[in-house]
């Protein structure tokens, strides 16, 4: 699933794609049309992780509304990962029953087969990624004959990376919801139709103020609470490379055994690093590792949704681009720890570099212990104001509305059109 094109596939691809877009686009006013004359509009929403999951603000708001109804579908990826897909599928499903949120399973993860959607028609369809890969029953040109699709990015743009967002959902998608006017210019210089791209705001931003009402995540709160998020990108093998897991993950133990008595970490790690781990390393070496972190007295490990980890938290040190701008809502300290050059090789456009200039930078494990010891315990927070004004102008929704109040006022216009 997070395995992107390359580039000499993507550009023999593209062409392709753009074609099967352009003319898609052009039945998209009929399309519009027949859908503004339902008396009911039906909104599908695919979900594989919970942690790429950006629209509970707005299944809320749907389900009290007379027009539309969301449906939920946990699915899974085709790849032969049954424990995993197991733990995926559990997850969203829990999370369904635990909000009353409707659902239809997708996949049952114990016979490894998918279940058949016939029957649920939708009018929308939203995906949690844009590379129409892995949802093979449910891919797009299955609903291109009579559905309208919108897209909302699991993480800031933060790279000029072509082949992230000139995608075939990209081209088709009747709404883009950007999280601020900067990255909606990064995604109009992108895609290569550039079609309705709306600045809704970041849905992490509502997550968060839900989540600061709800219990703390942390084993053990009257610490200081770090979070470590290594990306999975160790090598060249991927289209950049950004993690620094290889080289600090000894001295990330050594780190939490040394403030035990004054800091509880959490090991946030992308949620293939433990794949990439098993290719490199082997079973048993990685199932090691991530035992220790849940073993350790002050440390705790995250695999799955994240927002209640990010609000209950005093800092965050990490190599991620997509959490380069999305942990800047909390206005907590954050470092970014780099691998070769400043700013990274995944954080290159207008947007990506202003959220990474609000970040502490290191390198070295000196610099990871400086930042715990000084920004984290003592409160030498010097970049403090320069986040909460940057977050202030460039990361709250418009309109004084949260962000799926703004995405609904974006549906409501299939109302207006009838």
């Amino acid at each position: 699933m997070y395995i992107l094109l390359n580039k000499r596939r993507f550009y023999l691809y593209r062409g392709k794609m753009l074609r099967k877009a352009k003319k898609y686009n052009c039945s998209k006013n009929k399309i519009i049309e027949l859908i503004s004359n339902k008396d009911k509009i039906r909104i599908l929403f695919f979900v594989y992780n919970l942690g790429m999951w950006k629209y509970e603000g707005l299944v809320r708001l749907l389900l009290s509304h007379p027009k539309f109804e969301p449906i939920i579908v946990p699915f899974a990826m085709p790849e032969n990962r049954p424990k995993f897909n197991r733990y995926n599928q559990e997850c969203i499903i829990n999370y369904c029953k635990d909000n009353n949120f409707p659902f239809k399973i997708g996949y049952d993860a114990c016979s490894n087969e998918y279940n058949d959607l016939e029957g649920i028609d939708p009018d929308i369809v939203v995906y949690t990624q844009p590379y129409n890969t892995g949802y093979e029953k449910w891919r797009i040109d299955r609903y291109l004959k009579n559905c309208l699709f919108i897209y909302t990015p699991y993480g800031l743009s933060v790279t000029n990376d072509k082949v992230l967002y000139d995608t075939y959902l990209n081209n088709i998608a009747w709404k883009i919801f950007a999280s601020s006017p900067m990255e909606k210019a990064v995604l109009q210089k992108a895609i290569t139709t550039r079609i309705n791209i709306v600045v809704t705001g970041a849905t992490l931003y509502d997550q968060l103020n839900q989540a600061y009402s709800q219990k703390s995540p942390w084993r053990n709160n009257r610490k200081k609470r770090v979070i470590w998020a290594p990306h999975h990108s160790m090598d060249s093998k991927y289209s950049f490379s950004s993690s620094n897991f290889e080289r600090i993950c000894s001295d990330m133990i050594m780190l939490a055994n040394k403030f035990q008595d004054t800091v509880e970490f959490a090991f946030k790690p992308h949620p293939i690093l433990k794949e990439r781990l098993i290719e490199k390393w082997g079973k048993e070496r990685a199932d090691s590792y991530y035992t220790l972190w849940e073993s350790m007295p002050n440390t705790m490990i995250c695999l799955g949704a994240y927002t209640e980890l990010f609000a209950f938290s005093d800092a965050m040190i990490h190599d991620c681009a997509s959490f380069v701008g999305e942990y800047l809502y909390t206005n907590k300290p954050v470092m970014y720890i780099y691998k070769d050059r400043i700013p990274p090789a995944s954080v290159d456009n207008e947007f990506g570099i202003g959220c990474f200039n609000c970040h502490y930078h290191g390198h070295s494990t000196n610099d990871i212990e400086e930042f715990i010891t000084n920004v984290v315990l003592r409160g030498e927070d010097t970049m403090k104001d320069k986040r909460g004004e940057f977050a202030q102008t460039q990361l709250f929704p418009p309109n004084n509305l949260s962000t799926a109040e703004n995405m609904l006022n974006e549906l409501e216009e299939l109302l207006i059109a009838h």
